[in-house]
């Protein structure tokens, strides 16, 4: 091989190294993960009135815990508060979303459509609009205290 046949070769390796694959790329968005501190005030909210030392627990993390145990026992915790609750499926973002904005629902806005997500969204949706969402269902609640 000849230096510029050399060099071009390994311009091309450079270029495929640098992207994120070879071939194969979907061009797919990586998937969302919601905001660790917004998962301690959901999981704060929605186990506020939990009957059950563990609901308690899942309570107490919501409030006083640091954000990455919130989001290891998110799952766990939406199971726990909210007792197989809201949603058509068991994604534990979806359910939180359900319930979280069940009370503050304003009929055709976007808290009802943060509701409707929560009971009708696929769990991909559902991450990718936790944030926002959560944030618009727990103002609403703050505000009505």
């Amino acid at each position: 091989m000849r230096t510029t046949e050399r060099m071009m070769t390994m311009v091309a390796i450079v270029a495929c190294i640098g992207m994120w694959s070879c071939g194969d790329n979907d061009n797919s968005a990586p998937e969302a993960r919601p905001s660790a501190a917004l998962q301690c005030e959901v999981v704060g909210t929605l186990c506020h009135d939990a009957e059950s030392d563990a609901g308690q627990a899942c309570h107490e993390l919501g409030h006083d815990g640091a954000p990455s145990a919130c989001a290891a026992e998110f799952s766990g915790c939406i199971d726990t508060c909210l007792d197989g609750g809201s949603g058509d499926h068991g994604d534990p973002f979806c359910r939180a979303l359900g319930s979280l904005c069940h009370e503050v629902d304003d009929g055709d806005g976007p808290l009802h459509a943060c509701h409707e997500l929560g009971h009708d969204a696929a769990p991909s949706i559902c991450r990718e609009q936790f944030d926002h969402c959560a944030e618009l269902c727990l103002d609403e609640i703050d505000g009505a205290s």
